[in-house]
């Protein structure tokens, strides 16, 4: 069972590619913190950053974990799609029950947001969480200190 309590659950981050002309791109997590609480967060960022591997491409995402093994999600296969002001996160749910969590904590979100929005059905993206996609797509992801809009 996973840290979150789910099997198929999974928090994952993006970080350092830049987009490439055949749209797939390495997905690794950034590491920032305030240094209040950066005792409590260092050691498994530090771990995920180096054991945990994530792509994503025109079929979906492959992603890695700390602890056990990863798998892969096809945007195809996505069943909803939607974005967490609270948690800063996206919430990307397969047809089969499997749970990713993206966190915008982490660079390379505008590859990620493009891909998924060109790939996924329009049916599984929740209608709060388009624009912010959109939004992302061009460079803007979600601000991960400031107070979250709407």
């Amino acid at each position: 069972m996973g840290a979150l309590g789910n099997n198929h659950e999974s928090y994952y981050g993006l970080g350092g590619a830049e987009p490439s002309t055949a749209q797939s791109c390495r997905l690794c997590p950034a590491i920032a913190t305030s240094a209040e609480h950066s005792h409590l967060l260092a050691l498994p960022i530090v771990g995920d950053y180096f054991a945990a591997r994530h792509e994503v491409s025109e079929e979906g995402l492959r992603y890695g974990r700390l602890f056990g093994s990863g798998g892969q999600i096809r945007w195809a296969e996505l069943k909803s799609v939607r974005f967490s002001a609270a948690m800063k996160w996206f919430r990307l749910e397969s047809q089969s029950g499997k749970v990713v969590r993206i966190s915008v904590m982490l660079m390379g979100l505008p590859v990620f947001a493009q891909l998924l929005l060109v790939h996924t059905p329009p049916e599984a993206i929740e209608s709060n969480t388009l624009p912010v996609l959109r939004m992302t797509a061009e460079g803007n992801p979600p601000s991960v200190w400031g107070l979250s809009e709407g």
